[in-house]
């Protein structure tokens, strides 16, 4: 989906086919139909880690679009973290375990990495669902989450272009 002549990316993560764990890739995929002109945007089921490094090496700015079941919040509260805060709160998500090592790795390398990394993430039920359905309280705020997505890639759209982190 990508060929890296964009800035920004838009990283999706999740599973189709996993109930609400598909939020990620659901939203990305309404926000390419308004935003692909400026962003790259990629789906990935895989975890954390090196591979996040792998995608999103070569950008300047990088939205992550996932859900958490962290307990914290009833299933729907949408929550929005910087790099900084991912690396500061604990265990928020499986797939950016591992963020601030990455971030960490591509400075000593001198890797290009993000300079803004954003993560916007949908409190989920535990429970694993083997369903493509989405439960009726994620359904219900999925329009408060593409909202914020959509204002976060509007304001990069207009926004002029940073460097990358090497």
């Amino acid at each position: 989906m990508s060929s890296r002549e964009k800035e920004n990316l838009v990283l999706a993560l999740g599973r189709d086919n996993g109930g609400d764990e598909a939020v990620g890739l659901i939203a990305a995929r309404e926000l390419a139909r308004l935003f692909d002109q400026n962003f790259d945007f990629i789906e990935s089921s895989e975890e954390g880690g090196f591979h996040l490094l792998e995608i999103m090496s070569g950008y300047t700015r990088a939205l992550l679009l996932d859900t958490v079941a962290s307990g914290r919040g009833p299933a729907g509260m949408v929550y929005e973290y910087s790099a900084d805060d991912v690396c500061h709160e604990v265990d928020p998500s499986p797939h950016y375990e591992g963020l601030c090592d990455v971030i960490s790795m591509a400075r000593r390398f001198e890797i290009p990495f993000p300079v803004e990394v954003r993560v916007l993430a949908m409190e989920i039920e535990a429970v694993p669902v083997d369903d493509d359905r989405l439960s009726t309280d994620v359904e219900m705020a999925m329009p408060r989450y593409l909202s914020r997505a959509s204002r976060i890639l509007e304001a990069w759209r207009e926004c002029p272009s940073l460097k990358s982190i090497s």
